[in-house]
């Protein structure tokens, strides 16, 4: 068999398919209105039925070029044989049509249905015509139509009421996108049409349908390659899609069905099949769309209840100023919460909580929560602080015992009569504290507890650290540390520090700073609530180094140095005095030996803070003493003399180191704060 051969007999095959399937689906219609029931024509619109499906057979079993290919002699004769059984099938189609045109005259929207019958039967006929030339002694085929000549008006398209579910339907062919858009008018959706793959995209990017009906055989892109596009976006997650397939090809239908295909349909379409599997998406949508509809509602109280219960998110308490943070991931819930409320004008409580659990019920846990903190707020104080945590923690349980929700929570009281930090967590990271002398981010350790309002407890303990230790303290919630990077990892608290140490602006940094950089740094939106409490200490600290020529005179500087830091610090009046009278100790002692009276030398000294330690580090290029000359008896001391014992019970740690010429001699005075 010849190519051209080929190719004739395969757009012949192409073409009765088309209309048959066109004949089938329109005769569907027709039979599944509700005024078909106990209509004589019935059986007549059942026949054209099944011709239609017939002559769909016929042309994809017998009529395929591969079934050619060999050069037998009866290949003619064969293929007669097959226009004859054609032209007898559409035969019996018009009659059965034109029968009907005598039953139902008065009926416009069943003559319309039956004009658009004819009008395919007629055009299958023009396609036998046009491929005569396979059977050259074959008389035209347009005689099997040309004892049916009707002339039938055209008929007022009648359609039903548009419904709330929309459905794409996407196909090149126009008689089949027609039809498939009455079919599903008919079930009172509403339909949307795309003539290719490119403007299915297209309407889909722009509208949200409940149910695709998606032609596979069009131009690229063809069906496989629109569902595999929606496949890569979020598309599928609320939208069925259907394929409609003229191949009886097994291999495509399972790659549909894996790139997310609710069912493949072949052609001539059973509409029955098609209505049961519409009918059953619609109602799978009804039910997702009541379970996002409550989710919404949930969201929408938990929103509230956040902002009934919630802190603001920008306020200043004496010299600090908070700042607050929190996303909301509604997938999740709504169970993280923020606080900060003022003990007195001088002290602050503030701390970052997470409900477990999910929606509705977290949001009222979290209220609960907040709610009592803030009820219960005016009997704690940093004397009591960990009696009053153990108090909450007691009652909160007391109230949601017989659920399933405990808390994460962190909580700092901050005291700027003492200067001090009064901090405990449950069941998340350390907080982080920013350094006033070398800018670095460090976790502040404290006692972490398992969940809070998990189980009753009899006692907590707190840590207590120096307020100046830290410019700003950082509050988080695990969907901070959480969040997937774009590498795939989660950030973790080690992540966080790295974006906060990036950070410009300081003192005064804005938390949305850290928030764009945290999010520019995910991949996609984040899968948990996340929140941040960010709170800074707008007080100067005195300066960080006191450094010239050891005089003397400035000897008083270096003593002032010393009291300004103690009182930052937080030292009492009565542990000042002695650390001072150590510092003078030191100095005159370095004055005398060091430099043995010559003329003044240089030094500096730094003051450094950490959680619970202050610390003076002092260099000079005099004499120094080593640790070992440190410890040994008194004549051999050069460097501290008699005084070197005075210093050592003013200080909780003191260390020598006598350097060399390049380096020069340290001292380090340390001072445990508690």
């Amino acid at each position: 068999m010849n190519s051209q051969f080929s190719a004739a007999l395969q757009n012949l095959q192409n073409q009765l398919q088309r209309h048959a399937d066109a004949i089938s689906n329109a005769a569907q219609l027709i039979l599944q209105g509700s005024e078909a029931n106990g209509k004589i024509w019935r059986i007549h619109v059942e026949k054209i039925l099944a011709g239609a499906q017939a002559i769909f057979r016929l042309s994809a079993e017998r009529l395929r070029p591969t079934q050619y290919e060999d050069d037998r002699p009866t290949i003619k004769n064969e293929i007669l044989v097959i226009r004859h059984e054609l032209r007898g099938l559409l035969n019996n189609l018009f009659g059965r049509c034109d029968s009907i045109f005598g039953l139902a005259p008065e009926d416009a929207t069943l003559l319309r249905e039956i004009t658009f019958i004819i009008d395919h039967g007629k055009r299958c006929v023009e396609a036998l015509d046009q491929q005569r030339d396979l059977v050259p002694t074959e008389a035209t085929a347009s005689e099997a139509c040309e004892t049916s000549p009707w002339t039938v008006p055209t008929m007022p398209v009648m359609r039903r009421s548009v419904a709330t579910a929309r459905i794409l339907v996407a196909d090149d062919d126009a008689d089949s996108r027609e039809l498939l858009g009455r079919f599903v008018s008919q079930m009172g959706c509403f339909v949307v049409f795309a003539e290719n793959g490119s403007e299915a995209l297209q309407r889909a990017a722009e509208t949200s349908f409940d149910i695709i009906l998606l032609d596979l055989l069009m131009p690229p892109p063809n069906g496989l390659q629109v569902l595999q596009e929606l496949s890569r976006t979020d598309q599928l997650d609320r939208t069925f899609v259907i394929i409609i397939s003229g191949l009886d090809d097994a291999s495509n239908a399972s790659l549909a069905i894996r790139l997310g295909a609710v069912e493949v349909l072949a052609r001539p379409v059973d509409f029955s099949r098609l209505r049961a599997r519409i009918e059953a998406c619609l109602h799978r949508q009804r039910v997702r769309s009541d379970r996002e509809e409550e989710r919404v509602v949930e969201i929408a109280q938990a929103k509230i209840l956040i902002d009934t219960f919630s802190s603001s998110r920008n306020a200043t308490y004496s010299t600090l100023r908070v700042q607050g943070f929190i996303e909301q991931a509604t997938e999740m819930g709504v169970g993280d919460f923020f606080f900060h409320y003022p003990l007195s004008p001088r002290q602050l409580l503030a701390g970052v909580g997470d409900v477990t659990g999910k929606g509705l019920p977290a949001a009222l846990d979290m209220g609960r929560f907040v709610a009592l903190i803030k009820h219960t707020v005016k009997n704690c104080a940093p004397a009591n602080f960990a009696d009053w945590l153990v108090e909450l923690n007691n009652t909160m349980y007391g109230v949601i015992k017989d659920g399933e929700n405990a808390a994460a929570l962190t909580v700092l009281l901050f005291d700027l009569e003492t200067r001090r930090v009064h901090l405990a967590a449950f069941a998340q990271h350390f907080p982080l504290r920013r350094d006033y002398v070398t800018g670095m981010w460090n976790p502040v350790p404290c006692p972490r507890y398992k969940l809070f309002a998990h189980r009753e407890l009899r006692e907590v303990k707190v840590a207590t650290v120096c307020l100046a230790a830290g410019s700003h303290w950082l509050l988080h919630s695990d969907g901070i540390t959480e969040a997937t990077l774009t590498s795939g990892k989660a950030l973790e608290q080690e992540g966080v520090v790295a974006l906060l140490q990036g950070g410009t602006q300081w003192p005064n940094y804005d938390l949305s700073t850290f928030v764009k950089s945290w999010k520019r740094s995910l991949n996609g939106r984040n899968e948990d609530d996340a929140t941040l409490l960010l709170i800074q200490n707008q007080e100067l600290p005195p300066p960080l180094e006191c450094s010239g020529l050891l005089t003397l005179e400035k000897i008083s500087e270096v003593r002032d140095f010393f009291e300004q830091w103690a009182r930052f610090a937080g030292l009492s009046a009565e542990a000042t005095t002695p650390l001072l009278v150590g510092c003078d100790e030191i100095l005159n002692n370095i004055f005398r030996h060091a430099y043995a009276s010559e003329s003044a030398g240089q030094f500096s000294c730094v003051a450094v803070i950490e959680p619970t330690i202050l610390r003076f580090v002092i260099r000079h290029s005099g004499k120094g003493i080593s640790e070992v000359e440190a410890q040994a008896p008194i004549p051999r001391r050069q460097e501290g003399g008699l005084g070197l014992k005075l210093v050592g019970h003013v200080f909780s740690r003191v260390h020598f180191s006598a350097g060399d010429s390049s380096a020069g001699a340290e001292i380090v005075l340390e001072k445990d704060l508690f």
